[in-house]
């Protein structure tokens, strides 16, 4: 099962709480998964001298790894942690290059033994994990929204431990941890079991780091850590709450693409502006032909980009022409489109660029959604008004009679088109205003942005009823708009919807129908007004 836009909050409501200590006495101390040579366990000893000790392991079957990356074998290292490509020798963590880093603990110790094994018959063990999986929730933040999966059956699993690994400075003081690698086919996950962590700073870092660790390279870094990961308390993970319920044993999900909650680095700009209502969150994922770093803009709740849609991904990509690396987009603007002016248009398209258009029904879905696109790009650029969403609803073919004289063909497609205008910047506009500016952006142009248009054109306004009756000033109570004098909206004025409260997207949203809010100072969380406009329902 999974749990999408489900925030289980009973134990983890930010990252802070999510980890704290404060439910002891109903967590139980996990335990290490069985290991050792009498649990068919490969053997590995190893001293400093050794210098960096690790092995490349090919695994029976590829695992989902981090997007659309399969991951069929792994370097397993002394330094406590698995890689994606081999560590020549022990480096910070935080100069991990063009390396993908599952870190359980990385610290490099003085000496110790690796056990590991993989199996895909072990259904004692197979049934363990399940039963762990019972009550997890799952981290870290993931694009595709998965935070519980309680009914995962693995089918196979990598089972890693290391095993007294003495500290650089004092060899009476060791560590004990283990990481299992566990797969159905479908989703992949690093399971962290804490036995006994003893020491923390090492000649490699200060103090050890646990989470996932991606670099693509100097210009490109994205982190999830664990609680006190880097600093002198990161021992005391064994005694840790974790995610799965359980004291010292954390599942991380490494199958989709994760988000970069403690470190984000890219090769454009730091940091990409969020719109007004709406934010901004950094993700890394493997693509089909290279790593992606990307940022995902989501409207707050109560506002769309479109119809039904309050997200979009923005990739950070690489300008050849200029030697440098450029956000692809910017993002789009969200809206509270219950209060916005809203205007239905029917407009023919007889050409694109040099070619005429092909029949609607002769099209994919895809190549549709990218005509609809390109038509949308086009009359965005005829309103030529800030804010403005353009939503093609309908492409279907219909004949004219006078280009069919003309032409000899007088097949045209019809786009049916809504228009979300508003009218806290545009309070004048009206249907006559959109129908002459596109009229006459049309017979003036032959193309816009590779469009040919047929000059008929057909706009009704469709504003909500409630929105326009309460668009006029009014002091007490609604008053007339004046004869002859388009209606103006008063911020913080409309009714809208929220049980006949006053709101408009001015200033206020409406949550849940029952509460009025600024989305700039909080959001709305399952019908409920939370202060503060950014974190996690």
């Amino acid at each position: 099962m999974i749990n999408n836009g489900r925030r289980l909050t009973s134990i983890f409501v930010t990252q802070t709480a999510i980890y704290a200590l404060l439910f002891l006495s109903s967590a139980s101390n996990a335990e290490l998964y069985p290991y050792g040579q009498e649990n068919g366990d490969q053997r590995l000893n190893f001293t400093a001298q050794d210098g960096t000790s690790s092995k490349k392991y090919d695994l029976s079957s590829s695992l989902p790894f981090f997007g659309k990356g399969t991951l069929s074998s792994i370097w397993i290292n002394s330094a406590g942690a698995l890689t994606y490509r081999q560590l020549q020798t022990v480096i910070p963590i935080n100069t991990l290059t063009d390396n993908i880093a599952v870190a359980p603990y990385y610290a490099a110790p003085e000496s110790g033994t690796l056990y590991y094994r993989q199996t895909t018959t072990d259904t004692e063990l197979f049934a363990v994990i399940q039963d762990d999986f019972e009550t997890a929730l799952i981290l870290p933040p993931n694009e595709n929204e998965i935070d519980a999966l309680f009914d995962f059956k693995p089918s196979n699993a990598l089972i890693v431990t290391w095993s007294n690994l003495t500290s650089p400075a004092d060899q009476d003081l060791s560590n004990t941890f283990q990481i299992a690698l566990v797969s159905d086919g479908v989703y992949s996950f690093a399971i962290y079991n804490y036995g006994d962590l003893q020491w923390t700073a090492s000649k490699l870092d200060k103090h050890a780091a646990a989470g996932l660790y991606v670099s693509s390279n100097s210009d490109s870094a994205c982190s999830f850590e664990l609680p006190n990961s880097r600093t002198k308390e990161v021992s005391s993970l064994p005694l840790t709450v974790a995610n799965s319920g359980e004291l010292g044993r954390f599942i991380l999900i490494v199958s989709e693409p994760i988000e970069c909650v403690s470190n984000f680095q890219s090769a454009c700009e730091k940091e990409l502006p969020a719109s007004d209502w709406g934010t901004a969150t950094p993700y890394f994922s493997i693509g089909k032909e290279s790593w992606e770093t990307y940022v995902i803009h989501t409207c707050n709740p109560g506002f769309q980009m479109r119809p039904d849609v309050r997200k979009e991904r923005i990739d950070c990509v690489y300008e050849s022409d200029y030697y440098d690396s450029t956000w692809g987009a910017e993002p789009s603007k969200c809206l509270d489109l219950n209060a916005t002016k809203t205007f239905e248009v029917e407009v023919g398209i007889t050409k694109l660029g040099n070619d005429s258009t092909a029949p609607p029904g002769n099209l994919t879905e895809d190549q549709e959604d990218e005509l609809k696109k390109i038509i949308e790009e086009s009359v965005i650029s005829i309103i030529n008004m800030t804010d403005v969403i353009v939503t093609v609803t309908t492409l279907t073919t219909k004949n004219d009679s006078d280009l069919t004289r003309r032409t000899g063909d007088g097949s045209i497609v019809k786009a049916n088109i809504t228009i979300y205008i508003p009218p806290y910047i545009h309070k004048k506009t009206t249907a006559e205003n959109i129908t002459d500016i596109i009229t006459e952006t049309i017979e003036e142009n032959d193309e816009i942005l590779g469009v040919t248009f047929h000059p008929i054109v057909d706009v009704t306004e469709t504003t909500d009823v409630c929105l326009q009756g309460c668009m006029c000033r009014f002091r007490k109570g609604p008053k007339k708009c004046p004869k002859g004098k388009n209606p103006l909206l008063k911020p913080d004025s409309c009714c809208g919807g929220c049980s006949g409260k006053p709101y408009s997207s001015t200033i206020k949203a409406c949550c849940g129908d029952a509460h009025v809010y600024d989305p700039l100072k909080a959001r709305c969380c399952n019908g409920r007004v939370r202060k503060g406009a950014t974190g996690k329902c």
